[in-house]
């Protein structure tokens, strides 16, 4: 579970910061879902409410470690919308990476941004 603790509005988009109840870690999120769907969107979502998330990595595998890469370890496959993901740990964080981009069980991953991509039973419009 996560609690929305920020939104930071922008002018089509905003960036939602969540903090993950059990871990205590705080995820900076981007989320375009009200662009995409009028109806099928994250704009329920409240602050100091609590949710279920799903948060995606963007970026893609590398094999030199820098300060914005992430030592992925895969759990299992799982499928969002009609997309085929990975589910990763990294340290005790659960996200999500695109099937396409893991090839190995431990991999590392450089993090361009994070995104949201479910809340609660809500999935984002472009993976519908």
């Amino acid at each position: 579970m996560y609690n929305l603790i920020n939104i930071n509005e922008h002018v089509m988009t905003r960036d939602i910061k969540l903090k993950n109840l059990d871990t205590n870690v705080e995820n900076i999120c981007f989320d375009d879902s009200a662009l995409k769907s009028d109806h099928h969107n994250f704009e329920f979502m409240k602050l100091n409410q609590e949710y279920r998330c799903r948060i995606e990595l963007f970026g893609d595998t590398v094999s030199e470690v820098d300060e914005r890469v992430v030592e992925c370890i895969v759990n299992k496959e799982v499928k969002i919308g009609k997309f085929d993901y990975i589910e990763v740990f990294v340290n005790r964080e659960i996200y999500y990476v695109e099937k396409s981009k893991v090839s190995q069980n431990i991999f590392f991953f450089k993090v361009s941004r994070k995104d949201i991509i479910q809340v609660n039973d809500v999935i984002h419009p472009d993976l519908l």
